[in-house]
């Protein structure tokens, strides 16, 4: 029996970036692999809308199979 090793990284968000910045920062990286795969990652999950609530943080877990966790938090009046 052996255990799997796992990279966690937790994100958590600062601003709001356009889809046209997406776009270039993707382009800007493709070739990182595993880079991109964080990114399109963030991108999708912070692009998601939960009514009243918005995502605190979301965390990424780089092992077999990759593992993503997003916990929600309410929204704030503004």
């Amino acid at each position: 029996m052996s255990l799997i090793p796992t990279l966690a990284l937790e994100f958590k968000p600062v601003k709001v970036i356009t889809p046209e910045e997406q776009a270039k920062i993707l382009k800007a990286h493709e070739d990182q692999k595993i880079w991109s795969y964080i990114r399109q990652s963030l991108f999708k999950i912070y692009s998601l809308q939960f009514g009243k609530y918005k995502i605190a943080f979301a965390e990424i877990a780089l092992t077999v199979p990759p593992t993503t966790t997003v916990r929600l938090s309410p929204e704030t009046p503004k």
